[in-house]
């Protein structure tokens, strides 16, 4: 590999890894500030506001980023470019508009969301902008280092908005839509840059049409992927309304930032995974992904409960004080993520199975509801529907698994699973011991250096094998 290829490949995987940074801080920084200005009660509308709204982007996006992707870097035709670009922002835009009129008729029809309407009014536009990205068009031709500029800017411009605007209750709707425009923005941004380089996009009817359908392949899955992952507001402002969605949303944005973690690794071993021939290297990858998804959220779970309270407050804000429990149920869901991920974005997506990753995701939406509704309904507290929530998710994973298994048996070794139960053990202990209580920064820090340097003893060879994966050495 050429010096400059070398420099160039880190450079971009140093821009990538900071915008990662701003995208997993960005939610908590300004749920932080908004709780101490707007209150649970106009934060929960705010944010059920962006839910409604946001309904929408999975059915804009459709399955054309995964085609363009493939599409461009298959091309080095600035003509075919410029059609692809002009089919892909048709196609969005039309579906765009269908759909934000679909739910402003159902906002003024379901009565429930009435007390929405101005607010889903109000916002309805931004999710339009989203059909002008062309993020598909970075990722094929290798630009993603400009990418990450452009969100590492938005995220800091909205941040700057949301300091400079949101200073009580009455701006709520100000704070949704300075959160909620940075990926119109970014999209915004990037086309303008896209089409500067690439120039204006094309419309073909012929093209158009072989876009729509070239494009379906990829759409069921990231519809239900976005659908099984949006039940939850739904039900929490069904039995708690709109404060009941406040108090939800600390732990809510804390569990998401720690579950994006577990889709980057997956990411990885998902590419290393379609480029094995070898059927039994494809499943050390396939347990070498579930081993560090493992290390990485297995300890987690055990000791949040221990600084769940203090944490939650210390990371979000005082306002979510009492919400601690709910945080640590819903953490529970992150052992379900590797089962989930693996399964379905390295077993099943490796198989060309796509068909059956929509099936399973839509298994977890439904066991998730369903199981959030009854438990939700019949303990009428927050921390009994995320508990709901979490055993939905739990089953349908452990189906998912099942599944997978039978299409390409891996699982985690059991001498795997040792090494970090022993690791985890050694952390649970400190915590438990009672050590630096009133410091809860500094007590989690010691307990991830006590994880860190009994399971770098224990495990040293296999992460060892899996460092030397990921650098694609």
């Amino acid at each position: 590999m050429a010096s400059h290829h070398k420099r160039r490949v880190m450079g971009t995987m140093a821009l990538t890894a900071l915008a990662e940074v701003f995208n997993k801080a960005f939610p908590l920084i300004t749920v932080h500030y908004a709780q101490s200005r707007l209150g649970l009660e106009a934060l929960g509308y705010a944010h059920y506001v962006i839910y409604l709204v946001d309904l929408i982007v999975p059915f804009v996006a459709w399955g054309y980023q995964g085609f363009g992707s493939h599409a461009v870097s298959a091309t080095k035709d600035p003509v075919r470019v410029r059609q692809i670009m002009g089919s892909i922002l048709a196609l969005r835009l039309f579906n765009g508009f269908v759909l934000s009129a679909l739910l402003l008729a159902a906002v003024w029809t379901v009565p429930q969301w009435q007390e929405y309407r101005s607010g889903v009014l109000a916002l309805c536009a931004l999710p339009l902008l989203n059909a002008f990205s062309q993020s598909y068009l970075f990722v094929g031709k290798q630009l993603l280092r400009v990418l990450s500029v452009i969100q590492i800017s938005a995220k800091i411009f909205a941040l700057c908005a949301i300091l400079l605007l949101v200073s009580g209750p009455e701006d709520a709707l100000m704070y949704a839509a300075a959160a909620y425009s940075v990926n119109g923005l970014i999209s915004v941004v990037g086309a303008f840059l896209q089409m500067r380089w690439f120039g204006l996009p094309q419309f073909h009817l012929a093209s158009i049409s072989h876009t729509f359908r070239a494009a379906l392949p990829f759409t069921a899955p990231v519809v239900m992927f976005h659908l099984s992952e949006r039940v939850d507001l739904f039900l929490v402002e069904w039995l708690e309304g709109s404060t009941g969605v406040g108090a939800y949303t600390g732990p809510q944005k804390i569990t998401q930032s720690l579950s994006a973690f577990a889709m980057a690794i997956v990411t990885v071993f998902q590419s290393e995974v379609l480029a094995a021939s070898a059927p039994q290297r494809r499943v050390e990858i396939i347990r070498w992904a579930y081993f560090s998804l493992l290390i990485l959220f297995l300890p987690l779970v055990c000791c949040v409960w221990f600084v769940d309270e203090k944490l939650l407050t210390a990371v979000v804000g005082e306002s979510f004080a009492g919400q601690g429990r709910v945080w640590s149920v819903l953490t529970l869901s992150l052992l379900a993520q590797p089962l989930l991920l693996v399964s379905t974005q390295i077993v099943l997506f490796s198989e060309k199975r796509m068909a059956s990753v929509s099936f399973c995701y839509l298994a977890v939406a439904l066991l998730s509801a369903g199981c959030g509704a009854a438990v939700g309904a019949w303990g009428d507290s927050l921390e009994h529907l995320a508990a709901g929530l979490v055993a939905g998710k739990a089953a349908a994973a452990l189906v998912v698994a099942a599944f997978a298994y039978r299409v390409v048996p891996s699982l985690p070794r059991v001498a795997d699973w040792g090494m970090v139960l022993v690791a985890t053990f050694c952390a649970v202990g400190f915590l438990w011991s009672g050590l630096f209580e009133e410091w809860v920064i500094l007590r989690v820090f010691a307990a991830v250096m006590v994880y860190v340097i009994i399971l770098a003893v224990l495990a040293r060879d296999r992460i060892r094998a899996m460092w030397k994966l990921a650098l694609g050495r």
